[in-house]
């Protein structure tokens, strides 16, 4: 399929499926024993140990806003920090008067629409560390299970429960589970299901900035009853939210994407975090102008790549796990535990090879994949270099590689069943 001789070492045919299963459990394991040595010690009373789930710390206090009628608040930055940092771990009792602004981990804000909020409003109803348990349980399960439904090997399973990606969701108690499943789910189910993959596609809605690509994909495809189901389900919900919680929380949202804005083009910090070209630019010290050219250029690229593939290869492993990962390349806004989206790349990419064979070059990149969320943070520190569009449009690449595969394999794509 390609002129190009790879070396040896890059073929990768040493990784045989017990030395994967090898190198998947022994940093399942570290990763077990350092979450539970963090949680053993941590302080949950003391606010400034507050850094571990320091996210889901927002979560459970916009929820909160919520279920006592002020979601609006959960939008200003002050109010969600004074109900966040004073959390009691196992009541729901919540002292304002006791918040130290010079005592906390972090200033936090809350920047999802007012639709995440609707999905989020009962968590509230436990203290916040039950909540904690029971958000990142189901949200995990439903990661796993859509990886489970499309390849039902326990070997490639924990490879990708070891996935650096998952535990940093864990430790942030972050929404990346929950949005690669529904991901998952809503492209397992568009060939033969496509107006229940609307369904999951609709509540994506809940993080827009990530779900951009999709509707590409899907007009390539010609499902618009896809389309039409997830527009009724996001129009739904966001109608639901708005009743539920008012304009003021649509407003206070508006208003928090100057924050989001803010933060995009003027903390060095997240650019570190961030696995995306414009973050790549700026960390190099590239100016605000060029790194949003540069975000543009890679996401029409993408879209380009997206729309041949979904238009042209009669493979649907590589059609969804190309969307999968176009979503973090689309958005400028995209930080470590979204990669939980890589974690289906992989497992599409995978499945494709199972079909149509390995080509060099590939094993190797899906290795450098896995590894990114381990060694992107600690290189863009020391080197000030974002390595991940460096690893992620490689894989971009390959995917294309394989959809021609395909396609010479096959020769036509297949319907849609609507």
């Amino acid at each position: 399929m390609s002129s190009i001789t790879y070396p040896k070492i890059f073929k990768l045919s040493w990784l045989t499926r017990s030395r994967v299963l090898l190198y998947s459990c022994i940093p399942l394991a570290l990763f077990l024993a350092l979450l539970g040595m963090l949680i053993y010690y941590a302080d949950f009373h003391n606010p400034a140990m507050g850094w571990l789930f320091m996210d889901f710390r927002a979560a459970w206090s916009a929820s909160y806003l919520a279920e006592i009628g002020r979601a609006q608040d959960a939008y200003s930055p002050a109010t969600l920090n004074s109900v966040s940092w004073v959390l009691e771990p196992f009541a729901r009792y919540i002292d304002t008067a006791k918040y130290d602004s010079g005592n906390i981990a972090a200033f936090i804000y809350w920047l999802y629409p007012p639709t995440y909020l609707l999905i989020l409003f009962p968590i509230a109803y436990l203290p916040w560390v039950y909540s904690l348990v029971f958000y990142l349980g189901t949200t995990l399960t439903l990661y796993l299970f859509a990886l489970w439904k499309q390849i039902a090997d326990p070997v490639i399973i924990a490879a990708l429960l070891a996935f650096p990606a998952v535990w940093l969701n864990i430790r942030y108690g972050q929404n990346g589970f929950l949005v690669a499943g529904l991901l998952g789910f809503g492209l397992l189910f568009l060939k033969d299901h496509p107006k229940i993959a609307g369904i999951f596609i609709g509540i994506l809605c809940i993080k827009p900035h990530l779900a951009l690509i999709i509707p590409i994909a899907l007009i390539a495809m010609n499902a618009w009853s896809t389309i039409t189901v997830a527009a009724f389900v996001a129009l739904t919900l966001s109608f639901a939210s708005l009743l539920m919680f008012g304009e003021s929380s649509w407003e206070g949202w508006f208003n928090s994407l100057s924050i989001a804005r803010s933060i995009l083009e003027n903390r060095p910090l997240h650019w570190m975090y961030s696995p995306s070209v414009y973050a790549s630019i700026r960390l190099v010290g590239g100016s605000i102008v060029l790194a949003y050219i540069g975000q543009l250029l890679c996401t029409l690229l993408v879209m380009l790549v997206v729309w041949r593939i979904w238009k042209n290869s009669s493979s649907w492993p590589i059609k969804q796990g190309v969307v999968a990962l176009a979503c973090l390349l689309c958005s400028p806004y995209v930080y470590d535990y979204d990669l939980c989206l890589a974690g289906l790349a992989i497992v599409f990419f995978i499945s494709a090879s199972r079909e149509n064979g390995w080509l060099d070059g590939e094993k190797i990149v899906l290795v450098a994949v896995w590894l990114l969320p381990l060694i992107m943070i600690p290189t863009a520190a020391y080197t000030s270099i974002q390595i991940g569009p460096l690893i992620l449009l490689p894989m971009l690449l390959m995917f294309y590689r394989k959809s021609k595969q395909s396609i010479d394999l096959c020769g036509s794509s297949f319907p849609i069943q609507e």
